[in-house]
C-alpha cells in the first residue's frame, strides 16, 4: 500500500493501489475507523457497513485489479448519500471508476 496513491475528502481518506496484471477480480476496499474516530466498537461497525453498502452500489462500475483502503476521518457523516457522493468522487480522482 505504500506505493499507493493518496486523496483525501472532509469525511474520508482513500488509498489507492493498483495491483499487478495478470488479475481478473474487481476492485476490493476496505473501510478502516480507528478508535480516536468512534470509542465503541459497534459504532466503528456501523461505520464500516455504512461504507460498505455505499460502496455495494458502485462495485459493479470499478476497473479490475485495484485495492482502496478508506479510512474514516473524525467529521460526522450524516447521510448515506453523501457518503455515497463522497466515495464516488475520490474513486474518480484515483482512475478506479471506468
Amino acid at each position: 500500500m505504500r506505493r499507493g496513491k493518496i486523496f483525501h475528502s472532509p469525511h474520508l481518506t482513500l488509498r489507492a493501489f493498483k495491483q499487478e496484471e495478470p488479475c481478473k477480480e474487481r476492485a476490493r476496499f476496505a473501510f478502516v475507523v480507528s478508535k480516536k474516530v468512534a470509542k465503541k466498537a459497534v459504532e466503528r461497525n456501523t461505520l464500516k457497513r455504512k461504507g460498505y453498502d455505499a460502496v455495494h452500489n458502485i462495485i459493479k462500475k470499478t476497473k479490475p485489479c485495484f485495492l482502496c483502503a478508506f479510512f474514516l476521518k473524525k467529521n460526522d457523516i450524516s447521510s448515506r448519500g453523501e457518503l455515497e457522493k463522497e466515495i464516488n468522487n475520490l474513486l474518480k480522482s484515483a482512475g478506479v471508476l471506468l
